[in-house]
């Protein structure tokens, strides 16, 4: 399975470059644009693209960041850096 990070980048830099709206779901996740901004410690993020599911990774929401920052927002509203070094579970 593509982690979430491939699936997200594939699709801003389709959006990006082709202008194809990158808007899709499939019954594992649903990607959208995104206007929205996360607060982690002080530091405030724009987001660009997002990917949740309900069923990966427990429930959440995959965010990818103007700076393609990754931030994971899980179900209680708990926010998370992705380290793009580390190997994730199977959503990120």
């Amino acid at each position: 399975m593509k982690t979430g990070s491939i699936v997200l980048l594939r699709a801003y830099r389709d959006y990006s470059e082709h202008d194809n709206n990158p808007n899709s779901s499939n019954s594992l996740y649903e990607i959208l644009l995104s206007t929205n901004k996360v607060a982690i410690n002080n530091t405030q993020y724009q987001c660009v693209i997002l990917m949740h599911s309900d069923t990966l990774y427990g429930s959440g929401t995959l965010f990818m960041t103007t700076n393609r920052t990754f931030i994971f927002l899980d179900s209680k509203g708990r926010s998370k850096i992705i380290d793009p070094t580390s190997k994730p579970p199977n959503f990120w």
